[in-house]
């Protein structure tokens, strides 16, 4: 049976997001004493603590189901598992994201999941976004922490030095500090104390929801309290079944009733899955076509209508075989598995076309750090790792010998691209992350990768 609180707690966030619904009912209660907050798990269960009831209101107890319900809708954690980020600072930078969406939208939250809002960053950014600058900003106060310390040492050293010349000046080897009940032991104690403290504030200010503690849903990493089995939870099925109820919802708000994000979501994950590998070889292959043919005069062999010319030597017609060059955006944002099923499905299209003369590799973020022909994918060397330009990348494949017809561009395409289509050659872009789809230029072939891997 679910709690009355419970209950009437889902009918208010169905109340003031009805395009969330079919989320909202497809979770499943199983109450967890002791957890002093709502959490879910990735199968969609959702655990309750039922002391909550008593300190949250029931439009309080809404407002944290539909921050919940956004972690599963928006795959945070599947999202934390492909950036391999901390899963401590990423629980926090999911909880931004909604939080920050559910202020704009005017719910009523606990105080306590607007502790989120301590770290004055700014709004309407991405989980990752907020990832790096917690990141950031967490390695900044480790820096200030190690200064302190060596200060504090350093302090300390000189001080034990001044006593140490000052106690052999004393005839008698008196020590004058520890006579006036100052002695060293004491000074240790006093710092002991104080890291005590220290380490007492932070355990009286544990994580609280919206502020690092969803659940599994967050994060990915089952939790203790979390049931092992999937029989209470939802399958593969069950939650696409899910998604696809709620994107449709969303699609059929009237304009203006849904937010721009949610509006997108939906977008997103109505589209139609297309197998990128399908796509990415019928793009390659087209593309291969354009150059594919006897189209050009050569003396290096005769033309097989020669018996018709006595006397003049005719040229035969050569059929060129296509360049491809393929540029790796090897940016710190990339995913090393996208670019190394990617190179594979390029190499097996390009074995099967009996294109297999090797193809021009370019390794490149905001500059390129590796070019050079390969024959296969073990001698690529995928080297960079800092900002991200597909520009130098492109410029620097157009002026390979030969001259390619073909350029692939494996990238998440957070990136600058060329302002107008390249000449005498077809552009495709290997897409590893559909947040920046919209900044491909429109007449760029584009496959995405993203999900498929």
């Amino acid at each position: 049976m679910i709690p009355t609180e419970l209950s009437a707690a889902r009918l208010m966030a169905a109340r003031l997001r009805p395009y969330l619904s079919p989320a909202l009912f497809a979770l499943t209660p199983i109450e967890s004493k002791g957890l002093k907050t709502l959490a879910c798990d990735s199968k969609w269960r959702l655990y309750y603590c039922p002391s909550v009831f008593k300190t949250w209101t029931v439009e309080q107890l809404a407002s944290v189901m539909l921050h919940e319900v956004s972690h599963l809708l928006r795959e945070h954690h599947q999202r934390c598992k492909e950036a391999n980020a901390d899963i401590r600072l990423w629980n926090k930078a999911a909880d931004i994201e909604i939080n920050d969406s559910l202020v704009q939208e005017a719910i009523t939250i606990p105080p306590e999941l607007l502790r989120s809002f301590h770290f004055n960053l700014p709004t309407g950014k991405l989980t990752e976004e907020y990832y790096q600058m917690l990141l950031k900003k967490e390695q900044q106060q480790q820096e200030k922490e190690q200064e302190r310390q060596q200060q504090q040492d350093q302090e300390q050293n000189e001080s034990e030095n001044e006593q140490s010349e000052s106690n052999q000046s004393d005839e008698g080897g008196t020590n004058f500090s520890e006579s006036n009940g100052e002695p060293k032991a004491n000074d240790d104690s006093a710092d002991s104390v104080d890291k005590t403290d220290e380490e007492l504030s932070d355990e009286e200010t544990p994580l609280q929801p919206g502020c690092g503690n969803c659940g599994s849903c967050a994060d990915g990493v089952a939790k203790d309290y979390e049931e092992k089995g999937e029989e209470s939870g939802l399958s593969k099925s069950k939650v696409e079944e899910a998604k696809q109820k709620t994107a449709q919802r969303i699609l059929q708000m009237a304009p203006g009733k849904v937010s721009g994000g949610w509006k997108r979501w939906a977008e997103d994950i109505s589209k139609p899955k297309v197998n990128w590998r399908k796509e990415l070889s019928t793009l390659v292959r087209n593309a291969m076509t354009y150059t594919v043919g006897a189209v050009d005069y050569s003396y290096q062999r005769p033309s097989r209508r020669q018996s018709a010319f006595s006397n003049i030597v005719m040229p035969g017609m050569r059929k060129p075989k296509p360049a491809i060059a393929v540029v790796i955006d090897t940016s710190g944002s990339m995913n090393e598995k996208a670019i190394s099923q990617v190179l594979s499905e390029v190499d097996s299209i390009l074995k099967s076309s009996g294109q297999s003369e090797g193809i021009t590799i370019i390794a490149c973020d905001a500059e390129v750090h590796f070019q050079k022909k390969v024959f296969k994918k073990s001698q690529v060397e995928a080297l960079g790792g800092g900002g991200t330009n597909m520009c130098v990348g492109i410029e620097t494949a157009l002026k390979a010998k030969p001259r390619p017809q073909v350029v692939i561009v494996i990238t998440d395409g957070d990136s600058p691209w060329p302002s107008k289509p390249i000449k005498n050659a077809r552009l495709v872009v290997a897409l590893t992350e559909s947040t920046y789809s919209r900044c491909i230029p429109t007449w760029a072939k584009v496959v995405l990768v993203e999900n498929q891997l």
